[in-house]
């Protein structure tokens, strides 16, 4: 985990930046949802350079406000920011 990165726990509204740099100009992506699950799994990828072929990638789940789930992979240069409850939950928690 990015030591940069806030703690995460599920039932966060959060949204997450990531960028890809592109010879044509960067590419910036978010995601914005309420947070359903954080895990760190191995990959079965076999370019990664270590020995057994795996590597860990921390994953999040999140609940986007049209129901959609997304699974992101997270890197060091991920922004994720903190957001407060969306209006429509606080009235119905």
């Amino acid at each position: 985990m990015n030591p940069t990165h806030p703690k995460l726990e599920p039932g966060q509204r959060v949204r997450i930046v990531q960028q890809i740099d592109r010879r044509e100009g960067d590419w910036r992506g978010a995601a914005e949802g309420v947070l359903v699950d954080v895990h760190t799994r191995p990959t079965g990828s076999w370019y990664v350079g270590k020995p057994e072929g795996r590597y860990p990638l921390r994953r999040v789940t999140i609940r986007k406000d049209n129901g959609e789930l997304s699974i992101i992979s997270l890197d060091e240069d991920s922004q994720i920011e903190i957001l407060p409850a969306a209006p429509d939950a606080a009235a119905t928690s």
